[in-house]
């Protein structure tokens, strides 16, 4: 039989209280801190989250709807390829809240970043839930390849699911997209 000897540390990180929170309340408060149409950087929130303790990483990495809410397509291109692919693998087939702020300078509208909007809007539109963007398509003409796939894709959807849920739309209405 193996005995294991723990530190005092180690003793009081297992018991604070902070790791014996029921499943429904951790779920609450992860929900609130990472909502990314109120706060930025939530990915970044969930990764630390997940590091507090193995039952959050757990609950956390084992939670689809919780990371189909997190596609900020801006803290996505800038964290890489990997990272990107999962994120969207942890999301399941769980519906998507989709956040992108064109307007920012770290946010080039070509190359990668337009690849990955172009994956999110062709192979995963279904399953957006909610849209929201940070940019006057108008003002910008670099954004008119992203405007015409948006658009298309909506107005795609609109016919084909006639009195059925469509993506709520946030910030977008204004740039000419069919309500």
């Amino acid at each position: 039989m193996k005995t294991t000897i723990l530190t005092t540390h180690e003793i009081a990180a297992t018991n604070a209280p902070i790791l014996k929170l029921d499943h429904d309340i951790l779920w609450y408060i992860i929900k609130l801190n990472t909502d990314l149409f109120v706060n930025h950087h939530t990915l970044q929130s969930t990764r630390c989250y997940s590091q507090v303790c193995q039952s959050w990483r757990s609950f956390i990495i084992g939670s689809p709807t919780l990371w189909g809410k997190l596609i900020d397509l801006n803290e996505l291109y800038l964290s890489g390829e990997h990272w990107r692919s999962e994120v969207l693998r942890r999301s399941g087939d769980s519906l998507l809240w989709v956040k992108w702020d064109s307007t920012e300078v770290s946010t080039p509208p070509c190359g990668l970043f337009r690849e990955f909007f172009e994956v999110i809007m062709n192979d995963h539109w279904e399953r957006i839930q909610k849209l929201s963007d940070g940019v006057n398509f108008r003002e910008i003409q670099e954004f008119d390849i992203l405007f015409s796939l948006l658009s298309s894709r909506y107005a795609e959807w609109k016919n084909k699911n006639q009195g059925k849920t469509i993506p709520t739309l946030y910030g977008v209405a204004e740039a000419g997209i069919p309500k």
